[in-house]
This record gives C-alpha cells, sequence and structure tokens, in this order.
C-alpha cells in the first residue's frame, strides 16, 4: 500500500499483529526510509552507506489514532484495539488458542471452540458458571476413581477444569483454566473448593483457597505436577453414595 508518488502510507508501515509480538512501531533511516520497527535489520540497505534507523516521534503520535483487530480474529475475538494496545491484549485474549486438556490430545483451538470438541469428543459434563459466585457439581459414585467436569464462565466464555484423582488412599481435586500456560499477562484466577457428602452431616466441609493455573495442552499443567486444590479423605462418605463438590472462581 502507497501514498502519491510511491509514498509509503501509514498503514503500509504497520507490522499487522498476527501474534502477540507483533506490533512494532515503524522506524525512520538517517536518509529518510522509514520501516516496520519490528521487520527492519540492523541497518538501512537502501542508503550508500548503509545507515542506521532511529525512532520516528511523529509516527508514535499517528498510531495514537490507529485501530487493528485482535490477531485472534479468526479465532471469534470482535475487540478493535489501539495499534499499541495490540500486544498487551494478545497476551490476555480470552479466543488465544491452546491445547485441549484431555491426556494426549492434539486438538488445538481457541477455548469456545474446544467447549464444542470437548463435549463430543470427551463428553465430559458441562457447567456454566459465574465469577464469585458458588455452584455444587454432583460427581456420581464411583468418584474415587476420578473424573473431570468442565466449567464455562457465562460471561467471557472461559473454560475451567475440575478434575478427580487418586492421591494415595485418598482423592485429589484439582482446578484449572484451559489456557497455554505461557500466558503469563493473562487473568488470574482463584479457586474455592469444598466436598459435601450427605451421611457426614457433621463434618460434610473441606475448603481451601488457590490460584488457579493454566493448563498446557495434552493432560499436562504449567508448574509441573496437578496443583491439588482439595484433599478428600478415604474415610469422607462411602463408596455407595454421591459426592458433591462446590466451586467458587474469583477473578483477581
Amino acid at each position: 500500500m502507497g501514498g502519491r508518488g510511491g509514498e509509503p502510507t501509514l498503514l503500509s508501515l504497520l507490522c499487522m499483529p498476527t501474534s502477540p509480538q507483533a506490533s512494532c512501531a515503524p522506524v525512520q533511516c538517517e536518509g529518510g526510509h522509514r520501516v516496520c520497527g519490528r521487520c527492519h535489520g540492523d541497518r538501512c540497505t537502501a542508503c550508500d552507506p548503509p545507515a542506521a534507523y532511529s525512532p520516528f516521534p511523529f509516527m508514535d503520535d499517528a498510531l495514537g489514532a490507529v485501530q487493528l483487530p485482535c490477531c485472534y480474529r479468526a479465532d471469534g475475538c470482535g475487540r478493535k484495539l489501539m495499534y499499541h494496545e495490540a500486544a498487551d491484549h494478545a497476551l490476555q485474549c480470552a479466543f488465544a488458542p491452546c491445547h485441549c486438556p484431555g491426556h494426549g490430545c492434539s486438538m488445538w483451538a481457541s477455548p469456545p471452540a474446544l467447549l464444542d470438541h470437548i463435549a463430543a469428543a470427551h463428553s465430559w459434563p458441562v457447567t456454566e458458571v459465574g465469577y464469585g459466585s458458588p455452584f455444587r457439581i454432583a460427581v456420581p459414585t464411583p468418584w474415587r476413581g476420578g473424573g473431570t467436569h468442565l466449567l464455562v464462565e457465562r460471561n467471557d466464555r472461559r473454560l475451567f477444569l475440575v478434575t478427580l484423582s487418586e492421591f494415595g488412599e485418598a482423592t485429589a481435586v484439582t482446578v484449572v483454566c484451559v489456557r497455554e500456560g505461557t500466558a503469563a499477562a493473562a487473568p488470574r484466577f482463584r479457586s474455592t473448593v469444598w466436598a459435601e457428602v450427605a451421611s457426614n452431616t457433621e463434618e460434610n466441609l473441606f475448603r481451601r483457597l488457590s490460584t488457579v493455573p493454566s493448563s498446557s495442552g495434552g493432560g499436562n499443567l504449567s508448574g509441573g505436577g496437578p496443583p491439588v486444590c482439595l484433599l478428600v479423605p478415604p474415610d469422607f462418605g462411602s463408596e455407595n453414595e454421591d459426592l458433591f463438590l462446590g466451586v467458587r472462581i474469583d477473578k483477581l
């Protein structure tokens, strides 16, 4: 894209964000040639001898009026962003693709697309939830052998996975956010988890507050092994009665 007389236009100098690290303001060499600030080499090869590049303040000001679509537009994000905000938004975008958390599953898609995949390929039960509101999940017997339940936040459509697994003689309950483990700048969450069975009326609550980690694909979790939110002891209830898990997720 060019302007009159072959001069580059503002948009032609922008590196359109296709990844979280793509956006960068243009620079100008000593000879007046302007290029993308990320794509240029050490020196301008159009000059003889090759000239060094330096920041271009006028372009920084002009970029304040430029809006771009999110680089995950094809994955469902409809946000329009100021050019300087695009990279930061991409690191937090709820539509950024990630791996399916199913063990050994190679599916790679945005979390909203993974919702349909998980329901079809893994048959995990799904519950719609809201931040800051406690909800109850019925886990049918035999819950001591493990189980998985998918949670969908009703507003931003983020996915959370509640998993039960054997932990010695006890049952471990974990909660993870379905997104890449490298999403360091993404929103943070905290979970509160408790367990109930009808037969245990005196001591039927076990609680623990913990930061919700991110899934990193293939059934693995970022930061090593599964972070345990709650340990349900073997003498809690009987094998013949359903377990009820209470869960609350707060956005920090």
